[in-house]
C-alpha cells in the first residue's frame, strides 16, 4: 500500500505519532505503509536515559523503619512519582521514536497500575521500560512477564495470593480486561487461575518479585478446559491457546487506532488470525491494521479524541515548541483529565468523550493560548515562530530581527504554506499571506468549521485552527 497524497501521509503519522509533522507528511508521499512502519520502529538495544530516583537499596529496610522516617520517604516518593510523570511527558515529547511511546502508552492503559497503590516510583518506572520494551515486540512475553511484575503484584494484590489465603483480584483482571474479556470465562475459571498464579511475593530488600514455593498451590487445577498442576507459566500459556485472546487485542487496536464504534467482525477474525500466526507479534498486529481497508476509510478519519497527552504533546510537536517546564505540563494534562501513571482504575482511562466537557474543552483552549502566546502564568518557552506571533510589545518585534533570525524562525513553520521564504519575511511584521487550505490540512484531519481568514495576524489564525473542533480529533 502507497501513500498518495498528503492527506494520507498526514492520517497515517496522526495515528502512530503524536502530532504531526508536515515536513515528514510531505517526504512519506510515495512510501509504502509498511516502509514507513519500520522506519518508526526503534533499534532492539534503543533505551532512553533512566529518570533520577532514589536508589531501591535506599528504601529497602523501610518495614523496619519508624513512623518520622517511614512519613520521610513516602512524602520523597510521592515526589519523585510527580518527577516521573515529567521525565516521560519529556520523553514523549522529545523522543526520535514516537510510535515506541505512543505504543509504551497504549500498554500503561491496558495493563493499568496506579502509583498512589504501588507507592513506589522505581517500580513505577520498571514497569514502564517493561512495557516500552515489549511495546512493539511479543504479546505473549509481555503477558508472561507482566504476571510477576512488581508493581503489578502490588497494585493487584498478587503478592498476598498464597495457597491458604487465595486472593482472585489479579486473576479477575487477567481474564476480563487483559485478556478474554467479560463472556469468555466463568467464576470457576477465576477461581483456578488464582490458585495457579499463587507464589509470587514482592521482596522490600530487593525491590523484586520472589516466588515462594511454599506459598504455591500445588494441588490439580481445571482451567478453561484444560487439566494439570498449573503454574502461572501454564496458566498464562492456555490463555494464549484461546483464538478469543488475539481477538480481544484486536478490538483494543480497533478502538485505539480506528474507530470507538464496534468492529465489523470480520475484520477482527482477520486480525486475530494474523497475530496468532505470527506468535502473537504486535508489529504484525499493527501492520495488519494500518494495511487495512478500515484504517484508510474516510468515515473513520477524524473518529478518534485525542487523549489530554496526545493533545498537549502533539500542540508542542507542531508548534516546534521548546519547553523546560514540564511541571507545568504535568499540571496541566492533570486539569484535562490524564495524568501518567495515576489511572482512575484498573480499566484505565475510557477515552472517546469522557475527554471533553465544558471544563475540559476550555481548559484545551486555554493550553493552546499559553503555549502561542505569553498570556497566562508565563511559562517560559522558545518556539521557532513564537516571537512572530506575540502580540506583547515586551516581545522583540519581527521587524527588529535580522534577515537570518526571520528565516529561522518562519522557515521550518511556514514555509510550506506561501510562495516563498521571501515573500513571508516581506510580510511578517503584521499579517501574512498563508494557503489556509494547506495549514488546515497539516492541523485538522477535517475541514474546518471556523472559516479562518487568511489575512488574520499569524498567531490569530493558528489560534483559531486550533480551537476548531477538529483539531480534538486525529
Amino acid at each position: 500500500m502507497i501513500l498518495e497524497n498528503y492527506s494520507a501521509a498526514r492520517h497515517l503519522g496522526a495515528r502512530l505519532e503524536m502530532g504531526t509533522n508536515d515536513a515528514l507528511c510531505e517526504e512519506r508521499i510515495g512510501s509504502r505503509v509498511d516502509q514507513v512502519l519500520s522506519s518508526l520502529t526503534p533499534p532492539v538495544a534503543y533505551l532512553p536515559a533512566a529518570p533520577t530516583l532514589t536508589p531501591w537499596e535506599a528504601i529497602s529496610g523501610f518495614q523496619a523503619m519508624d513512623t518520622d522516617e517511614r512519613r520521610a520517604v513516602r512524602t520523597q516518593a510521592r515526589q519523585e512519582c510527580r518527577e516521573l510523570t515529567c521525565w516521560w511527558l519529556q520523553l514523549i515529547h522529545e523522543t526520535p521514536y514516537p510510535l515506541l511511546e505512543r505504543m509504551t502508552l497504549f500498554w500503561h492503559n491496558h495493563f493499568t497500575s496506579n502509583a498512589d497503590s504501588v507507592a513506589w516510583p522505581q517500580l513505577m518506572y520498571r514497569q514502564n521500560q517493561l512495557f516500552r520494551t515489549h511495546a512493539l515486540g511479543n504479546f505473549a512475553n509481555l503477558l508472561q512477564e507482566i504476571v510477576f511484575d512488581p508493581a503489578m503484584l502490588r497494585y493487584l494484590d498478587g503478592a498476598s495470593n498464597a495457597v491458604n489465603s487465595p486472593n482472585e483480584n489479579f486473576a479477575r483482571e487477567l481474564l476480563e480486561l487483559f485478556t478474554l474479556g467479560e463472556g469468555h470465562y466463568t467464576e470457576r475459571d477465576i477461581v483456578e487461575a488464582a490458585r495457579s498464579l499463587t507464589g509470587w511475593q514482592f521482596d522490600y530488600k530487593t525491590g523484586k518479585a520472589v516466588f515462594k514455593v511454599w506459598r504455591h498451590d500445588k494441588a490439580e487445577k481445571t482451567f478453561l478446559g484444560e487439566t494439570g498442576n498449573f503454574n502461572s507459566t501454564d496458566i498464562i500459556n492456555i490463555i494464549l491457546r484461546q483464538p478469543r485472546t488475539a481477538e480481544f487485542i484486536a478490538e483494543k487496536f480497533w478502538a485505539g487506532f480506528i474507530n470507538p464504534e464496534p468492529p465489523d467482525p470480520a475484520i477482527i477474525t482477520q486480525w486475530a488470525r494474523t497475530f496468532r500466526e505470527s506468535g502473537y507479534e504486535i508489529t504484525a498486529l499493527l501492520s495488519a491494521v494500518v494495511q487495512s481497508q478500515p484504517f484508510w476509510d474516510g468515515r473513520n478519519r477524524g473518529a478518534l479524541i485525542k487523549s489530554p497527552v496526545e493533545f498537549s504533546i502533539g500542540l508542542l510537536r507542531e508548534l516546534k515548541t521548546e519547553i523546560s517546564d514540564y511541571e507545568f505540563l504535568r499540571k496541566a494534562n492533570l486539569q484535562l483529565g490524564q495524568n501518567l501513571f495515576y489511572p482512575p482504575d484498573v480499566k484505565g482511562w475510557r477515552g472517546g468523550f469522557s475527554w471533553i466537557s465544558n471544563t475540559t474543552l476550555t481548559r484545551r483552549h486555554d493550553l493552546i493560548s499559553k503555549l502561542t502566546t505569553e498570556y497566562g502564568n508565563g511559562l517560559t518557552t522558545a518556539i521557532p515562530a513564537r516571537m512572530l506571533l506575540q502580540q506583547e510589545p515586551a516581545v522583540p518585534s519581527p521587524k527588529n530581527l535580522s534577515n537570518q533570525q526571520l528565516d529561522q524562525l518562519l522557515a521550518g513553520l511556514f514555509a510550506r504554506f506561501t510562495g516563498t521564504e521571501a515573500a513571508i519575511t516581506a510580510t511578517a511584521t503584521a499579517t501574512c499571506n498563508i494557503d489556509v487550505a494547506a495549514l488546515e490540512q497539516w492541523l485538522l484531519p477535517l475541514p474546518s468549521l471556523s472559516r479562518p481568514d487568511c489575512h488574520q495576524p499569524l498567531s490569530d489564525l493558528l489560534f483559531v485552527l486550533m480551537k476548531d473542533p477538529a483539531y480534538q480529533l486525529r
